[in-house]
């Protein structure tokens, strides 16, 4: 579970999505994962075996919140039949109608709020596979390890670093970043 919070009024406004739509942003988040996110981690030392692994045994859904009573952007949950990462229904419409549907593309080339929705989609994701790749650790070092990637990109994207920053700072945006800002300052 990433320990953001988001503004319901903020995010409520994206029209409805559909199925196609939504198997779409699916493919575009595990093209995410595919193009950075896992060699990310094989460059911090995670073994190939151990990626191909974690890469064949997830999903992404979308999370239905019918009662409106949650809060938190994502849950990550363990079956036998591997991991599945759920990010609540208002997060990912606002990643769906933000991201810019080539994922290969610079992240410069795509609009502000494209921009941002693709950053922090990649942060959540991130987020989420550490926990997958590390199942024993406490959210405290995952958190640490989220610092620890966005300073990194901070001096390899600079770009990068500044769009999440502002993702996660933007009122309008509906994402409660604050406390996580002040880990990456």
């Amino acid at each position: 579970m990433l320990p953001i919070e988001f503004d319901r009024q903020v995010l409520s406004s994206p029209p409805p999505m559909d199925d196609v739509r939504t198997a779409g942003v699916i493919r575009l988040l595990d093209g995410i994962v595919a193009r950075r996110i896992l060699p990310h981690l094989g460059k911090k030392g995670v073994d190939a075996v151990t990626l191909a692994r974690v890469s064949e045994k997830h999903k992404i859904v979308r999370l239905e919140d019918l009662k409106g009573r949650m809060s938190t952007v994502s849950l990550l949950t363990h079956s036998l039949d591997g991991w599945t990462i759920h990010i609540h229904e208002l997060v990912f419409d606002y990643i769906a109608f933000g991201i810019p549907w080539d994922t290969t593309a610079p992240l410069e080339s795509s609009a502000p709020e494209g921009q941002k929705a693709m950053a922090f989609a990649e942060f959540l994701l991130r987020h989420e596979f550490e926990h997958m790749l590390r199942p024993q650790i406490d959210e405290r070092m995952i958190i640490a390890s989220d610092a620890e990637f966005a300073m990194d990109r901070r001096e390899m994207e600079p770009d990068y670093y500044r769009t999440l920053k502002e993702a996660l700072s933007d009122p309008m945006g509906g994402l409660k970043g604050s406390h996580y800002l002040t880990l990456l300052d």
